[in-house]
């Protein structure tokens, strides 16, 4: 009895006393390569999986020059609303660029027949919710000026990783590298990469 007891301690202590990595699920994958005629965030959204119903929402690409000729980069729901999409939103949108001319996108969700714009990047976040993939996860990266690096993620206990770099609003200047978590319930992580030298 006193036997069985002594190997119950020593398991419970082994399995307890266990590196806790070595029980994560971890999948390694390679991120989607972006179309050379295609904007990455353009791309990235084509995946989008919003945690809302919606009647209707498009995400939609603006360039000042053309107003009119805003391309639908994706859209779900009945599309008789999608003349909201011909109205130009309040705040101009989110990731800006383009220069000198100016260009960037927006999304219109119709819920109960109420039209709302997500035209910042923090609308954006809320709209995304739950990070259902590599592509919402960059989109989600993206919102804070992180850009990958790299051409794989690790799916770590369905947390999204990657390296990335972080880029000022203006100039696009690329601070250090870094690694970026973006959690299931939308959070995000960085860690700084430093060389040795």
């Amino acid at each position: 009895m006193k036997s069985i007891l002594r190997y119950t301690l020593i398991s419970i202590l082994l399995v307890s006393c266990t590196d806790r990595k070595a029980m994560e699920k971890t999948v390694e994958c390679k991120i989607p390569k972006t179309p050379e005629n295609e904007i990455p965030s353009c791309f990235w959204a084509k995946k989008i999986q919003p945690d809302k119903h919606y009647d209707y929402w498009a995400y939609v690409g603006y360039n000042l020059n053309y107003f009119y000729d805003k391309p639908i980069i994706k859209e779900a729901g009945d599309t008789l609303y999608r003349k909201y999409t011909l109205q130009k939103p309040p705040n101009l949108g989110f990731f800006h660029g383009c220069h000198p001319n100016f260009c960037s996108q927006f999304i219109i969700a119709v819920k109960n027949k109420k039209v709302r714009y997500i035209d910042t990047e923090l609308k954006l976040r809320d709209f995304l919710g739950t990070i259902d993939n590599i592509e919402e996860a960059l989109l989600y990266a993206a919102s804070f000026n992180y850009y990958n690096t790299g051409n794989h993620y690790r799916v770590v206990n369905g947390n999204y990783q990657f390296n990335a770099n972080k880029y000022s609003t203006y100039g696009r200047v690329a601070l250090p590298s870094e690694k970026i978590t973006i959690t299931k319930d939308g959070f995000i992580k960085t860690e700084r990469l430093i060389k040795a030298r």
